[in-house]
């Protein structure tokens, strides 16, 4: 008889939260370049004020610097190992899982790294 691995149980019962998190990942993309176009001509002056598309952008850089490794952590300690306790076996694809999650960190500082020369390239001054 077949046996489901722990990563997949786990997405089955926490499918919703899956969802929820794609959803707005989804959400905070289209966001993203929204902003990225709305203030591709907009400049930073030493001196004055922000204009407020930077700081708009400066607060979803900083979303995009944050989130996603909380996501990761709660993902693994909340989710895949929530039923996990000390003394047990490790989940069978424990290896699978963190590879996984070492790929989406990967693309995930990748994806940050992006946003930030997209928003601030060229007001970054040496």
């Amino acid at each position: 008889m077949y046996k489901m691995l722990p990563s997949m149980a786990t997405f089955t019962q926490n499918k919703t939260i899956y969802q929820s998190a794609g959803i707005s990942a989804f959400v905070a993309i289209c966001l993203t370049i929204f902003l990225a176009f709305r203030g591709w001509g907009v400049t930073i002056i030493a001196g004055q004020p922000w204009p407020k598309i930077k700081i708009a952008q400066l607060i979803m850089l900083l979303a995009w610097t944050l989130l996603p490794p909380v996501w990761l952590w709660y993902e693994y300690w909340f989710l895949y190992l929530k039923d996990h306790r000390p003394g047990l076996p490790l989940p069978a694809d424990l290896e699978l899982f963190k590879y996984g999650q070492d790929l989406s960190a990967k693309m995930w500082i990748a994806g940050a790294s992006s946003v930030l020369v997209l928003y601030f390239w060229k007001d970054i001054r040496i």
